[in-house]
C-alpha cells in the first residue's frame, strides 16, 4: 500500500474518488442520491450509462425512493477502500443494530485498519513537534526524550502507531508504549467529515431512512466521535479514570495501564507497558475450569460495576484488549485501550436497571414503557403490539432452562424489535448490548457452564442493596425533606390562587392541537383551487351564453367576446391542471 498522504485531497478530489468508488461496485442509485454522478470519471459513464439510465428512471419515478444497500462483504470492502475514516465509521456501524440488519453487524465488525506503517523518518517529527511546543524545548531525537526508543512500532493503526520505549522514572527504570498519532491524518479525517456531513444532508433530505434515523444527527455524532480520538488526552483521561476504578475495587487481580502524564499530549499518548498473553488464549481448555470460572466471574462484576455503579464503561472488551499473565504467586488480568468507552446518567442507570429486572420477571408491559422512556419513539408506534410482540421474545427466549439462556442474544432480539419499530435507541444503550454480548461470549469460552443471569445475580442485589441504603442515608432523607418543605410551603398559595381564578371566571385552560398549521395551509390551498375552478367554470358558461350574440366581430366563426372568454378559461383551467400535477396529489 502506498505511503499516507501527508496532504487532504481537495473537497473535489475527495467526490471524484468516492464516486469511484461507488461506481465500481455498482452502487448506481447512491450516486445519483449524492449528487456525484458529474464527478465520475469518463469510464465510469460510458460503462454505467444503460444502468445509470435505469437509476434516474427510478428516482423520476419515486423520488422518494430508499437505497438499496449492497451484500454485507461487498459494503465492507466499499468501506475498505474509502479509507480510514470510512473503516472508522463501519466500526461504529458495526455497533448500531438498530440502523443495520444483524448480517451486516457481523460483517462491518471484520472491518480492519489495512494500513502500511509509516516510516520512523515521518513518525519522529510528529513526536519531536508535541515535545518541542508543549515543553518549550528544542531536542533533535527521540532518544533525548526516552532513555530507548525502538523505532520498529509494535502496532499499526489507520490513525496512529505505537512503539515501546523505557525511560527512568524515581531512578528506576520504567517501560512504557508511546501512541503517536500519524503525520497529516487530522487534517485528511477534518476534509472526509465535511464531505460525510454534506452526504448526510442530502439522504436525510433525499430518502426516508435519512429522515427516520436523522442521519444528519449521526453523521455529526461520529464527527465527534472520531476527533475525540484524534485528541488522545481524552483516551488517557479514560484510562485513568475506568482504569483507577478497577485498581481500587479488584487490587492485583485485575489492573489497567498507568498514564504517564509527562509524556502525554494531544498527538502523543504514553502509558503504562502491560505484559501477558491474550485473553483468547486460555479457551479451549488452556486454563483449569476452578481458575477458568473465577476469571469468568471477575470480568462479569467488572463490567458491570462500570456500566450500572459508575456508569462509565469500556466499550471494546474484545479479548484481545484483556491480557492474562500467570506466576507462581499469582495470575493477573489488565484491561487495556480506552479509545472506545460509553457513559450514561443515573436516571439511564435506572431506567435500565428496572427494564432488565421487567425482562428477567417477564413482565413486558413494564419492560416496554422503560425502554420506550430511554430511547426515542416515534409519534406513530402502536405500543400495545409492541408489548405483545416484546412478551412473545421474552418467553420465547426466557421461558427455558437457565442454562440455555442468552442473555447476550436477548439483548439483541430487544434491538432486533426496536429497528422493526424504529425506535431509535441511544448509542450508549448499543456500546451496553455490545459489552454484554462480547463479555458473555468470552465467559462462556472460559466456563463452559457460564451463566451471565446467574453470575450478575450478586452484584444486582448488592447494586440494588447500595442503591435503598443510599436512598435512605441521612443525607438523601435531608434533601427529600427540604423538598417536600418548599412543596407544601407553596402548597397553600397555589391552591388559593387556583380557587380565587375558578370563582372569578378567570380559570383558563390552554391547548395545542399540533400540526394545525399545516392542517390550515392545506385548507387554504383547497379552497383557492377550488375558488379557481368555479371561475374557470363560469368562465365557460360565460363564454357559453356570450356565444348566442349574433351581431359583433368574430373569430373563427365564434363571436370575438366569447373567443377571448374561453381562451382565458383555457389557461386557467391548463395552469390549474399543471399546479396540481406538480403537487404530486392527483392520485
Amino acid at each position: 500500500m502506498a505511503v499516507p498522504l501527508q496532504v487532504p485531497p481537495s473537497p473535489h478530489q475527495r467526490r471524484v474518488e468516492i464516486a469511484s468508488v461507488l461506481a465500481k461496485y455498482g452502487w448506481d442509485i447512491l450516486l445519483f442520491k449524492l449528487s456525484l454522478i458529474d464527478f465520475l470519471p469518463s469510464r465510469f459513464r460510458q460503462k454505467l450509462a444503460f444502468s445509470s439510465f435505469l437509476a434516474r428512471k427510478e428516482l423520476e419515478t419515486d423520488p422518494d425512493s430508499e437505497i438499496v444497500i449492497p451484500l454485507p462483504a461487498v459494503l465492507r470492502t466499499i468501506l475498505e477502500e474509502l479509507g480510514p475514516t470510512y473503516v472508522k465509521l463501519g466500526q461504529i456501524l458495526s455497533t448500531r443494530a438498530d440502523l443495520i440488519p444483524s448480517a451486516y453487524i457481523d460483517e462491518l465488525a471484520k472491518l480492519q485498519e489495512q494500513v502500511t506503517p509509516c516510516s520512523w523518518a515521518e513518525m519522529e517529527p510528529v513526536l519531536l513537534e508535541e515535545w518541542n511546543t508543549h515543553h518549550g524545548t528544542d531536542v533533535k531525537h527521540a532518544e533525548e526524550i526516552f532513555l530507548t526508543f525502538d523505532p520498529v512500532p509494535i502496532a499499526s493503526g489507520s490513525l496512529a502507531q505505537a512503539y515501546k520505549v523505557t525511560f527512568l522514572c524515581e531512578g528506576a527504570e520504567r517501560v512504557a508504549i508511546v501512541k503517536i498519532q500519524r503525520p497529516g491524518i487530522g487534517q485528511i479525517v477534518q476534509a472526509d467529515i465535511a464531505v460525510m456531513l454534506e452526504f448526510a444532508r442530502l439522504l436525510t433530505a433525499r430518502t426516508n431512512w435519512g429522515r427516520w434515523n436523522n442521519l444528519l444527527g449521526l453523521a455529526e455524532e461520529f464527527a465527534t466521535v472520531i476527533r475525540n480520538e484524534l485528541d488522545f488526552r481524552l483516551e488517557a483521561s479514560n484510562t485513568e479514570e475506568i482504569g483507577g476504578s478497577i485498581r481500587r475495587h479488584y487490587g492485583a487481580s485485575l489492573t489497567a495501564p498507568k498514564v504517564f502524564w509527562e509524556f502525554t499530549t494531544g498527538k502523543i499518548l504514553a502509558l503504562e507497558f502491560m505484559s501477558g498473553a491474550k485473553l483468547s488464549s486460555l479457551f479451549n481448555g488452556g486454563i483449569p475450569l476452578e481458575q477458568g470460572k473465577q476469571i469468568a466471574q471477575t470480568l462479569t462484576d467488572c463490567f458491570l460495576r462500570q456500566i450500572f455503579a459508575d456508569g462509565f464503561f469500556h466499550a471494546d472488551p474484545h479479548p484481545g484488549n484483556i491480557l492474562y499473565q500467570a506466576s507462581d504467586r499469582r495470575s493477573t488480568m489488565a484491561v487495556i485501550d480506552y479509545g472506545m468507552v460509553g457513559r450514561l446518567d443515573p436516571r439511564s442507570r435506572e431506567l435500565l436497571t428496572e427494564f432488565l429486572l421487567a425482562t428477567l420477571n417477564f413482565d413486558a408491559a413494564k419492560a416496554t414503557d422503560r425502554i420506550l422512556e430511554y430511547g426515542y419513539p416515534t409519534e406513530s408506534l402502536d405500543r400495545r403490539a409492541l408489548t405483545m410482540e416484546f412478551d412473545h421474545l421474552l418467553r420465547e427466549a426466557l421461558g427455558k432452562p437457565v442454562h440455555e439462556i442468552l442473555m447476550g442474544r436477548v439483548l439483541q432480539k430487544v434491538l432486533d424489535l426496536m429497528l422493526k419499530y424504529r425506535v431509535r435507541m441511544p448509542s450508549s444503550f448499543l456500546m451496553l448490548v455490545r459489552v454484554m454480548v462480547t463479555v458473555e461470549g468470552i465467559c462462556r469460552q472460559l466456563d463452559p457452564d457460564y451463566m451471565l443471569v446467574q453470575n450478575a445475580k450478586p452484584f444486582i442485589l448488592g447494586h440494588l442493596k447500595r442503591q435503598f441504603t443510599d436512598a435512605v442515608s441521612s443525607f438523601e432523607l435531608l434533601k427529600m425533606a427540604v423538598d417536600w418543605k418548599t412543596i407544601l410551603r407553596r402548597l397553600p398559595r397555589k391552591l388559593d390562587d387556583l380557587l380565587t381564578q375558578a370563582t372569578a371566571g378567570q380559570l383558563r385552560i390552554e391547548y395545542e392541537i399540533k400540526d394545525l398549521t399545516r392542517l390550515e395551509r392545506t385548507l387554504t390551498v383547497i379552497g383557492n383551487k377550488l375558488s379557481f375552478s368555479i371561475l374557470v367554470a363560469a368562465l365557460v358558461m360565460g363564454g357559453a351564453i356570450a356565444m348566442l350574440t349574433r351581431s359583433g366581430p368574430k373569430v373563427a366563426g365564434i363571436p370575438a367576446f366569447s373567443f377571448i372568454i374561453f381562451l382565458a378559461s383555457a389557461i386557467m383551467g391548463l395552469w390549474l391542471l399543471i399546479s396540481i400535477l406538480r403537487s404530486g396529489q392527483l392520485k
